[in-house]
């Protein structure tokens, strides 16, 4: 061995220190970074994250994943169907043109890979669970690597060849490690260096292994460990984002629901302060049938001052929202009706904070009318109404009577016909009994005051259990059965024209005593309530005056003695 030329020239030197130099500003520059990318790949970043995932969150988030490897694998399955197919041809050209060891083998590893995908894509082999997917990678790894050990073992002098083989298994590893874990690509990506240079050194010679061949497996190595991690990281983050987004909508609608039975409704507003999605309670408010969806809700406050003050509310509210121990603040806002009546509303309200994904502020508002400010609507002048009552009953009107005259006359479209069974001996001529029959004309929300529901008078925590119950016993009217009463519980109902009053009967029953010729005839039930009286006060005890009972135990002993 000549030792002469081992001795480092100056140039070499010079090239080191260079080297060295520049080696040093770049980690120097960028040392935090690497050591950042470092831990993400080895999934050592938790103490970068700034909200690490709970058990639960996490296990939904594995579980998510795995149902997007599954899905990438169908679909790049899909893809290099075909392309094994056309793999498969080339081998058998190869094998029938000049006969060996290597094509025989290549042409068998383009077979079974052919046979997989085609399994997989008939679904004649169902690809449903990780366990599934990690039998796959083992093997479809292992016949990649096992054409680059056949190239070892059958060595073949054709550099051309072996140039399009090394190619076609570099584009399959860096496909397979992009569908499959990280985790699993990791190790392989070692087992892939080890075989490509082994494959070069058999066909090329040990003159291949330079510093640039060196280089070129460490950046493939490199490629194949870090492209599936960027990959992995990268959809994990969105599965992240996208349950906590779910999570966060399921959370807002519960908790609107929530609004809807502890006050008269609820509203969302935009950061324009325009109501978005539905505005029932709005309507039910202000006594309408009017859309406000899109409309701004200062357009319904009366009042410039009551608007500024709204505005000022909201904002400061956002401020405060900084600190999680703050309760919602509250404000009295003043909504004018479209029939002209004031309604005084309590609103509170909580900022929603990049609400659907959006980066505006949106806001939830909880709105309870105050019933002791409630006004009056204005009165619109309506011509008298000539009275049908003999001469001899009308009376001039007073001064009252005129002004009350001055009223307004509601519609009530589809109200049929009401029936009242009047008392005539009595003072006041009682109303006994009454009866009503409504007709529905449309099913759209065109009047004012239309067909009534049982929904529109229950309350909202009770609808459920009256709604099963109801529609159990109609099934069975429908099926032929039920042909008794049923007793309910108490029921509660809303007064009309009053929201926040009740009216509770103890006792209700149940039936149809309705007879059905035909099976599509609507099923009628009869819901019966009685007994709407308060609790019953107990009478006070009767003493005799100057005589008390004295109920020490003292006194009990010594009565149990005589």
């Amino acid at each position: 061995m000549d030792w002469a030329h081992m001795v480092p020239s100056k140039s070499d030197g010079l090239l080191l220190l260079l080297g060295s130099t520049a080696l040093a500003f770049h980690f120097r520059t960028s040392w935090e970074d690497l050591v950042r990318e470092l831990l993400q790949v080895l999934h050592k970043a938790a103490a970068y994250e700034e909200s690490p995932l709970s058990e639960s969150e996490a296990a939904r988030v594995e579980e998510e994943l795995v149902q997007v490897r599954l899905q990438m694998f169908m679909k790049l399955a899909h893809v290099l169907h075909h392309f094994s197919f056309l793999t498969m041809l080339v081998g058998l050209a190869d094998f029938l043109r000049g006969p060996s060891w290597f094509s025989a083998c290549f042409l068998s590893l383009a077979v079974l890979t052919y046979l997989i995908y085609q399994l997989v894509v008939s679904g004649r082999v169902a690809v449903k669970h990780d366990a599934t997917l990690k039998l796959l990678c083992v093997v479809l790894n292992s016949i990649v690597l096992s054409a680059l050990l056949a190239t070892t073992i059958f060595v073949e002098k054709d550099s051309v060849a072996f140039l399009a083989r090394f190619g076609l298994c570099q584009g399959a590893q860096i496909l397979l490690g992009v569908v499959f874990a990280q985790r699993r690509t990791g190790a392989l990506a070692l087992c892939y260096a080890a075989a490509f240079t082994m494959s070069t050194v058999a066909v090329l010679g040990q003159e291949v292994l330079s510093s640039k061949f060196l280089l070129e497996q460490a950046f493939q190595a490199a490629i194949a460990i870090c492209l599936p991690s960027f990959v992995e990281a990268a959809i994990r983050d969105r599965i992240v984002a996208s349950c906590r987004s779910k999570d966060s909508d399921s959370l807002i609608y519960g908790f609107r629901q929530m609004l809807k039975g502890i006050c008269d409704g609820e509203l969302l507003l935009d950061s324009g302060y325009r109501v978005c999605g539905s505005a029932d309670c709005l309507q039910r408010l202000l006594v309408t049938k009017e859309d406000f969806v899109g409309r701004a809700l200062q357009d319904l406050i009366d009042g410039k001052d009551d608007i500024e003050n709204f505005e000022k509310f909201v904002a400061a509210a956002e401020v405060i929202a900084d600190s999680p121990e703050a309760a919602p603040r509250c404000l009295r806002v003043p909504l004018k009706a479209p029939c002209g009546r004031i309604v005084s509303v309590d609103v509170c309200h909580v900022p929603l904070p990049q609400l659907y994904g959006q980066k505006s502020l949106h806001h939830l508002l909880s709105l309870t009318e105050d019933m002791d400010a409630r006004k009056e609507p204005e009165a619109v002048p309506v011509p008298p109404v000539t009275s049908d009552l003999p001469q001899e009953v009308q009376r001039p009107e007073s001064v009252r009577s005129a002004a009350s005259s001055d009223t307004c006359i509601e519609f009530y479209e589809e109200l049929a016909e009401m029936t009242l069974i009047v008392n005539g001996s009595t003072e006041l001529l009682d109303i006994e009994e009454a009866h009503l029959r409504f007709e529905r004309q449309t099913h759209q929300a065109k009047f004012s005051m239309g067909m009534p529901s049982l929904k529109r008078f229950a309350r909202p925590l009770d609808w459920h259990g009256i709604d099963v119950a109801l529609r159990r016993y109609a099934r069975q009217v429908s099926r032929g059965g039920a042909a008794t009463e049923k007793v309910l519980a108490g029921v509660k109902l809303g007064v009309p024209g009053e929201p926040r009053k009740q009216l509770l009967a103890r006792h209700a029953t149940l039936s149809s005593p309705f007879v059905r010729t035909a099976p599509d005839e609507p099923v009628y039930l009869s819901l019966h309530l009685q007994d709407f009286r308060g609790e019953r006060l107990r009478e006070p005890e009767q003493r005799l005056e100057g005589v008390e009972e004295d109920r020490s135990p003292q006194a009990h002993a010594s009565a149990a003695q005589m």
